[in-house]
């Protein structure tokens, strides 16, 4: 997957490097919006983020050449939008097909959560098992705990995504969190999805307030939540039919 990212901050990109190199995702970014359409026929993104902000003159064109190359149905195009991004440039943005809006002024894993949602609603991209992320919702009965390895206090919290082999996760207080080192293995996890509990050992993979863990979970605990994460457009029709 190639993800093409235009805008100015480059501290942009390193949340986002994080959230698609599970994916064995490339992000490939420019500061210059002439210069990265210039390049778009060789790049050839599967996923384009362009910040409005930045560049509240070229995101029109920018898009329309994309659209040129990929439809809606072949190739994604979210906005990060600002207070000059106006109904009337929303209503623009939907006539050139852009898949999705996403406000930059908010916590990194709220953009990224954005971003997964949009990525999860068109299905572009046919990833192994292994890597399809669930973004929890409303409606989902899941959550997910762990024994603190040094004081053995209850770390709680909320799953930003999952998938049968990793979770990330937001603790509630992350300044009790903030001290565990990467490679700790937490021997005290627990998965709950709707009435099932499951427990088994994490070891945590990166700790920058949000963590993300891989699960050591037992094959069949796996399979428990792979139906789940398989049985999300059941939920929501469940939901919406109540």
């Amino acid at each position: 997957m190639i993800v093409l990212l235009v805008a100015r901050d480059p501290n942009f990109k390193e949340p986002l490097q994080e959230q698609f190199s599970s994916r064995g995702g490339d992000i490939v970014q420019y500061r210059n919006p002439v210069k990265a359409m210039d390049n778009l026929e060789e790049i050839q993104p599967d996923l384009v983020i362009f910040h409005t902000q930045d560049f509240p003159r070229h995101w029109k064109p920018f898009v329309r050449y994309y659209r040129t190359m990929k439809k809606k149905d072949q190739g994604i195009c979210v906005l990060f939008t600002g207070d000059l991004f106006t109904e009337d440039e929303a209503a623009k943005s939907q006539l050139l097909e852009v898949n999705g809006l996403v406000p930059y002024l908010q916590e990194d894993h709220v953009i990224r959560s954005s971003i997964e949602e949009i990525i999860q609603r068109y299905a572009l991209f046919s990833e192994d098992r292994k890597y399809r992320r669930y973004t929890p919702k409303a409606y989902d009965e899941i959550s997910f705990m762990f024994s603190h390895p040094d004081n053995f206090s209850i770390i709680t919290g909320a799953i930003i995504d999952i998938s049968i082999h990793s979770v990330r996760f937001y603790p509630d207080s992350p300044d009790k969190t903030i001290t565990i080192s990467e490679n700790t293995v937490i021997s005290d996890c627990s998965l709950q999805l709707d009435d099932k509990i499951l427990t088994f050992p994490s070891r945590i993979v990166r700790n920058n307030k949000i963590l993300t863990l891989d699960m050591g979970m037992s094959d069949h605990d796996r399979a428990i939540l792979d139906d789940y994460i398989s049985g999300a457009a059941e939920r929501a029709l469940s939901t919406h039919s109540r």
